[in-house]
């Protein structure tokens, strides 16, 4: 299993001082990012108590962020993970340096580098740690830079949870969470009418920028009945007439043979299952055009049961 620790989550060194953070939200939930505006002091840290892992389990921490264009003095850090109730005085600049915004290493330098996901954000590794039986109390992994006195500016920090859907027929989905992380899944257990939609207010996304929007999903094994589907991304005060919008796929089997979307790996990481289709794209020129409506929907073929579609959300980025 995996645990998610969002930004809120983490304790971050001046995070409260709008002179050095801000704050906002990536989508129409509670989901927030960070975006460090002006530091001389990088400090992120976070915790999490071993009794929500699995026992007997390896585990690697690392940070998902972005950086902006302007950013500045954001070469390097030191990372470090371990358990709260071992940590010694005067060891809170042990660890490991990392490149947070170097991408090549000079000779005889040793350091770990930030490595892109396929959701267009980076990740860099914080460190590694065992969780024997759960009773070790918490694992702090944290990121720091307090060695360079030159002002900081431009990282963004991120999480990813499900997002909060309009699903016609609910009572047709299940809804369960993902291992102890708490994120919520819905499984489509049986439905003739497919209808997943959500939307977003324009103003709170970042002006003059393109946004791309995905579902992510798994299928399971013995799903049936969803070959493809119409994904569609608009204005809501455009009208639009039915069932406008483009073909969508659930697998890839059609793939060079038929016109539509197809699903690619969610994450570069092999464990993961997590799929994700394209469902459209828009500008959001000054963030007063009102709410964006994403949606997936298949109500035409009303007479084919479907089942096995496990959702985890729709995701939003800036492309």
């Amino acid at each position: 299993m995996s645990a998610w620790l969002g930004a809120r989550e983490l304790s971050i060194e001046w995070a409260d001082n709008p002179q050095h953070w801000t704050w906002n939200y990536i989508h129409n939930s509670s989901v927030e990012v960070a975006e460090l505006l002006n530091v001389c002091w990088l400090d992120i840290r976070g915790k999490i108590d071993t009794s929500r892992l699995t026992r007997k389990t390896s585990y690697s921490a690392y940070l998902v962020f972005r950086l902006t264009d302007n950013h500045r003095e954001l070469e390097r850090g030191i990372a470090s993970v371990r358990f709260v109730k071992d940590k010694a005085e005067g060891t809170d600049e042990e660890g490991y340096t990392v490149f947070i915004s170097k991408a090549k290493r000079h000779e005889g330098e040793r350091g770990i580098f930030a490595y892109p996901r396929s959701d267009a954000w980076l990740e860099t590794k914080l460190g590694e740690f065992f969780n024997n039986f759960g009773e070790d109390g918490e694992v702090e992994m944290r990121l720091m830079e307090n060695k360079n006195p030159n002002w900081k500016s431009g990282i963004i920090s991120k999480w990813i949870d499900a997002k909060d859907l309009i699903i016609a027929f609910v009572d047709d989905w299940t809804w369960t969470s993902l291992d102890d992380s708490g994120i919520e899944v819905a499984e489509l257990v049986r439905t003739c009418w497919l209808d997943i939609s959500t939307t977003i207010d324009t103003k709170q996304l970042t002006k003059k920028t393109s946004f791309t929007s995905y579902l992510v999903f798994k299928l399971k094994e013995d799903s049936h009945g969803l070959e493809k589907a119409i994904g569609s991304v608009r204005l809501l005060k455009q009208e639009i007439n039915g069932h406008e919008g483009y073909n969508v796929y659930f697998s890839n089997e059609l793939e060079g043979k038929t016109i539509g979307r197809f699903p690619r790996r969610w994450s570069d990481n092999d464990s993961d299952e997590w799929m994700e289709i394209k469902l459209g794209e828009f500008y959001n020129n000054l963030g007063n055009d009102g709410e964006i409506e994403i949606s997936l929907m298949n109500t035409k073929d009303v007479f084919t049961p479907k089942s096995g579609l496990i959702v985890k959300g729709i995701e939003i980025r800036p492309t």
